[in-house]
């Protein structure tokens, strides 16, 4: 797809931990850490799962699902929206969804013992959940510098576009307890001087989260 922020797939691409997220019939969402398999060419991330579950009876229910995925640090993480899509239960050994868990496991751990390996699956009742990537965002930063003049990467791709904006904001008096360099933002005193540098100075713009107001001032 044009100009989409190829970073974000890369970092879910290098990692094969993450958070998914479905929705209940109550309208909550129902979160779990999983290990998962990408796919980059068919943009899929494989996920393990028994039928039995309760990530497995949503998903085989309600086909919509969110994987999040951390990267490095807290400012930098990578959303993928996705369309799931649930196997058949594994019901004999070597079977065709036995040899698809069968290539994740390896891929994940190495080696098995593919016997042991096929037995446990059909005895769990184990399946592939198959998230196809439709959307994703995130945010990216390169690192957490000094320089007051640092912009942020923030990658939204709701229109498959990305967008590198820096957003200043001023500290307020160093004397004060905590220093609000963006709305929802409280920054311990302790760190004032690595993140604001001298009063008055606009802040890095990796702590500015909020929305500019009608004055165009961000806070």
């Amino acid at each position: 797809m044009p100009d989409e922020p190829q970073q974000l797939l890369d970092l879910i691409a290098t990692s094969n931990q993450g958070a998914l997220a479905a929705v209940t019939r109550a309208g909550y969402l129902h979160l779990t850490n999983v290990l998962y398999v990408w796919d980059s060419a068919e943009r899929t991330a494989r996920v393990s799962t028994t039928a039995d579950r309760v990530k497995g009876r949503i998903l085989r229910r309600d086909p919509y699902a969110a994987l999040h995925v951390a990267g490095p640090h807290f400012w930098s993480y990578a959303v993928a929206e996705c369309d799931a899509e649930t196997s058949d239960i594994a019901t004999t050994p070597g079977d065709e969804v036995c040899q698809e868990l069968l290539a994740m496991a390896k891929a994940i751990r190495g080696e098995v013992d593919e016997a042991a390996a096929f037995k446990r699956m059909v005895d769990e009742r184990r399946l592939v959940v198959r998230l196809r990537v439709r959307r994703v965002y995130g945010v990216l930063l390169e690192g957490l510098r000094r320089s007051p003049r640092q912009t942020t990467k923030r990658l939204e791709t709701g229109m498959m576009t990305a967008r590198f904006a820096p957003r200043p904001a001023l500290c307020r008096n160093p004397t004060q307890t905590w220093v609000r360099a963006a709305r929802g933002i409280r920054v311990p005193a302790s760190m004032r001087p690595a993140l604001c540098g001298r009063e008055g100075q606009a802040a890095p713009a990796y702590l500015n989260c909020g929305l500019p107001s009608s004055s165009g001032v961000w806070r």
